[in-house]
């Protein structure tokens, strides 16, 4: 599961300065530069990433714009990292699909801004994530698929075993920030993408986290009140240490899930 015939890895002084290699892929913008895609399958990447520096991940989508589902990480294994695992920023419709994560540092399924939409993340597996003490704060208590943005597809994912921190966590701001920030995209009232048959076991705290608010809205950020269903469908969690799902101020959420006994809980809040 974590080693492939297409090795990538930090050269033998990265266990003692955690400074890693990190793949990126951006667009320059320049009128002369051709479109960017990056396509990883079937590749091992090992002791990556550079501890405490923002934008050097082990994979790095940075400012692509839509990428129309021409550029993915498909069975790729990621593991023994210095800074997070896959990183989306300001990049949309990229595919994420069956790759696994094992020893990590920080959120590691990651969208950076916000602004992020479209992006799916299917069948991924992403076990011991570990606190970043240098990065976001949040990362104190990270989380293996740490979502900015509802707009997104996680369709049957694993998240085992984050230490100090959470399976998956939902953390919506009134707007984007950092290099994507914008007033004109309001992720806290985004539409839901897809939430669905995800697995969450053996974290610290909670399987999976809605804070600090969601209330999906039908027109985003248009400033009215007018709530609209978002649906967490399907999710399996045990073993979590304080409880599989916890949501601090969310309007009409619809939930589904199954504890460790079997038993499904199904409401609404």
């Amino acid at each position: 599961m974590l080693h492939t015939s297409a090795p990538l890895q930090g050269d033998p002084t990265t266990s003692s300065t955690m400074f890693g290699g990190h793949v990126m892929s951006t667009w320059s913008k320049s009128p002369w530069a051709s479109y960017p895609t990056m396509q990883l399958s079937n590749v091992e990447l090992r002791q990556m990433g550079q501890a405490f520096q923002m934008g050097r991940y082990p994979v790095h989508f940075h400012m692509m714009g839509d990428t129309s589902f021409t550029s993915w990480v498909a069975n790729c294994s990621i593991h023994h990292t210095w800074n997070r695992g896959v990183t989306i920023h300001g990049t949309h419709q990229v595919h994420v699909r069956h790759t696994t994560a094992f020893v990590t540092t920080g959120h590691t399924f990651f969208l950076e801004d916000g602004v992020e939409y479209g992006n799916i993340f299917e069948g991924n597996c992403g076990f011991l994530t570990q606190v970043s003490n240098g990065m976001l704060i949040t990362d104190n208590n990270p989380a293996t698929f740490w979502m900015t943005n509802p707009n997104n597809t996680l369709i049957g994912n694993h998240a085992g075993g984050s230490l100090e921190g959470f399976g998956f966590w939902y953390h919506l701001d009134d707007n984007p920030g950092g290099a994507s920030k914008t007033y004109s995209i309001c992720p806290k009232y985004e539409t839901m993408g897809v939430f669905k048959n995800n697995l969450a076991h053996s974290n610290q705290f909670y399987g999976l986290r809605i804070h600090p608010e969601y209330y999906q809205q039908s027109c985003p950020c248009c400033g009215q009140w007018n709530l609209t269903p978002a649906r967490f469908e399907g999710l399996i969690g045990y073993k979590n240490g304080v409880n599989c799902v916890v949501a601090t101020q969310t309007g009409c959420c619809q939930h589904k899930f199954a504890d460790q006994h079997g038993k499904y809980h199904e409401g609404r809040g």
